[in-house]
């Protein structure tokens, strides 16, 4: 009797240790990830935090190389979601550095890991078994430079993938060809020295599309040398066909993070009239419901476009808008216009921002508005040109009762535009503080 109590005591250990295990949240290995019976495309995969940022390395219908990124968020255990980005028009193997912008989002990706080293890796709807690329054996090593995204903050749009097993890096470069496609390069690189790796720098091409049959890519070419001299675990300078580019580690989460928050990022608008600060308005952006617009923003922000425009209108009871002119109502010159993303679910409420735009719903370039009310009539009802709605893409989470204040400003017609402040609103500064 008492050997059959510690039996079922023993028993009932084992089941509630295998419980709590099972329920431990998986935290999976950085670094290269991909389909072993599809070679010549890949994934990288790096988390930090509840956040993963994403690339994928695939190939246009053309047949010329691309890649994708994916800023992404825990949403359940061992889970990931996220929107597929593509970018256009940034810097070259050889040129100078030049600021990317938005091409397109293609859709949604997921990854569900079911251990450190397996995972599923949802693509548009298209479900892939993915886990952990091992292209060398990796012994204990006293030093490695950290696994993941590295870049130089002062050219983003671009970066790199580093990852160290034994004495090889597997290395991959994000850049843009000559047409402002995007096009990415790898290498193998071998350790020459102490902290030195080189290889050659390797171009692929006509392999899968993000949405077609798997098809075996070809090398298209070998543009040249590449070589790592790093000084620490986070920082290198990285030596592309002879140009030497200072690099360190991209930190995109906060590791100590363990409650996953809604993917948004901060803006500090800095407002004045008449000489006189009228104070700070922060602005949280909502970066995985709105990633067209928010990026548009962000880029407008890097290019400090905003600093010395106005808040031109103002109509007490609905909206002030503002960030495409400056004093004497002079309008600036624009990047091209935006796919409206009004049917994100977000709704036009007050302290909400949202994108100004013409009577084309994806017209919007720069300018902004901020809701003084909820604006139902701002929503997105259907997807015509009546319907479609203003694309919010922010909420207002301090100094709302700036924009009160400014609701009352005195406001005069000139010309066509009506609405207008009789005393210049100035934006001083806008700029990403989180």
């Amino acid at each position: 009797m008492f050997v059959n109590k510690i039996q079922k005591i023993f028993l009932l250990v084992v089941l509630l240790f295998g419980f709590c295990q099972s329920a431990l949240s998986i935290t999976q290995q950085n670094g290269w990830w991909w389909n072993a019976d599809e070679s010549g495309r890949g994934y990288t995969i790096e988390q930090q935090g509840d956040k993963i940022f994403f690339a994928a390395y695939l190939y246009n219908d053309d047949g010329s190389a691309v890649w994708y990124t994916a800023d992404m968020d825990k949403t359940a255990d061992d889970q990931f979601n996220g929107t597929l980005l593509r970018f256009q028009k940034g810097q070259t193997l050889t040129g100078e550095y030049q600021k990317p912008e938005l091409a397109d989002t293609p859709g949604e990706v997921s990854l569900k890991f079911s251990s450190e080293t397996e995972g599923t890796l949802t693509l548009l709807n298209t479900n892939i078994p993915i886990t952990r690329f091992k292209f060398e054996e990796d012994p204990a090593t006293v030093t490695k430079p950290e696994t993941g995204w590295w870049w130089n903050q002062d050219q983003s749009g671009r970066g790199y993938a580093i990852e160290q097993q034994g004495d090889k890096i597997f290395f991959a470069a994000y850049l843009y060809n000559d047409t402002g496609n995007a096009v990415w390069h790898t290498a193998l690189m071998t350790k020459t020295a102490d902290s030195q790796f080189a290889g050659e720098l390797e171009e692929f091409q006509k392999g899968q599309t993000l949405t077609g049959e798997y098809i075996k890519p070809e090398l298209a070419g070998i543009p040249g040398v590449v070589s790592l001299s790093f000084s620490s675990e986070t920082e290198a300078t990285l030596t592309l066909l002879n140009t030497n580019i200072p690099i360190t580690r991209f930190r995109f989460g906060d590791a100590s993070t363990s409650v996953s928050t809604s993917a948004t990022k901060q803006v500090r608008i800095t407002l004045s009239q008449d000489g006189q600060s009228l104070g700070e308005i922060i602005v949280d952006l909502e970066i995985a419901k709105a990633p067209i617009t928010t990026t548009n923003f962000l880029t407008y922000v890097n290019d400090q476009f905003y600093d010395g425009t106005i808040l031109h209108r103002v109509i007490p009871d609905f909206i002030i808008q503002g960030g495409g002119l400056t004093p004497g109502l002079i309008e600036k010159p624009t990047r091209d216009p935006i796919k409206n993303e009004a049917d994100n679910g977000l709704k036009n409420d007050r302290a909400t921002i949202a994108m100004a735009r013409k009577n084309n719903p994806d017209s919007a370039q720069s300018q902004f508005y901020f809701n003084l009310q909820n604006n139902d009539s701002l929503n997105f009802t259907s997807a015509t040109t009546n319907g479609f709605g203003y694309a919010v893409f922010g909420r207002v989470t301090q100094g709302i009762e700036i924009l009160d204040q400014i609701e009352t400003t005195q406001t005069q017609s000139i010309s066509s535009r009506r609405d207008v402040p009789v005393t210049d609103i100035i934006i001083d500064k806008v700029e990403v503080v989180k």
